[in-house]
């Protein structure tokens, strides 16, 4: 596991550096907006994958062409 991470941090840092954006397709986005509209928030693994379908949707929505707005935030409440 130590692994993977220290190799996704390398990643991560790569990208930072080279200044290159991620890109989160419409799939992606809209099966973040089903997690986040019908996830039943019950344990501690449940609020880390909200909370990513949000970061996700957020990255989502600063993109041209994107067909979701920043409505999807009003599930915050919930």
């Amino acid at each position: 596991m130590k692994h993977l991470s220290n190799l996704l941090n390398q990643i991560v840092i790569a990208r930072m550096e080279s200044g290159e954006k991620e890109k989160v397709s419409h799939l992606q986005a809209f099966e973040a907006l089903k997690i986040v509209k019908t996830l039943e928030v019950r344990t501690q693994e449940d609020v880390l994958l909200f909370c990513a379908a949000m970061n996700l949707l957020n990255t989502y929505v600063k993109q041209p062409g994107r067909k979701i707005g920043y409505f999807f935030k009003s599930y915050l409440n919930y």
